[in-house]
C-alpha cells in the first residue's frame, strides 16, 4: 500500500498549533498583583458568607443593602425619618 501523503509523509512536521499563552485582561493583572501582594487579606468579612447568599431572586437586593449601610452609618436624607 503506497502512502497518499508521498514518500517523506514520516518527516512531515506536525500541523498541531502550539498552546496560546493565557490571556490576562488589566483588571485581571490588577487584581492578581493585589492578592500577590497581600492587599486584600486584611478585608473585614473574610472567611464569611456574603450576606445576601442564598437570598430570593430580589434584583434590587444590593440598593437594600447600600439604604441600610448608610443608615447605620448615619448618612443621608433618609436618616432622619
Amino acid at each position: 500500500m503506497s502512502n497518499v501523503l508521498g514518500p517523506d509523509a514520516d518527516n512531515v512536521v506536525s500541523m498541531k498549533p502550539e498552546p496560546l499563552e493565557p490571556y490576562e485582561t488589566l483588571p485581571e493583572r490588577l487584581i492578581r498583583e493585589a492578592m500577590e501582594s497581600g492587599e486584600f487579606d486584611e478585608l473585614s468579612g473574610v472567611g464569611k458568607p456574603l450576606p445576601s447568599a442564598g437570598a430570593t431572586d430580589d434584583d434590587l437586593w444590593w440598593v437594600r443593602e447600600w439604604v441600610k449601610r448608610n443608615r447605620e452609618e448615619g448618612r443621608g436624607e433618609w436618616n432622619s425619618a
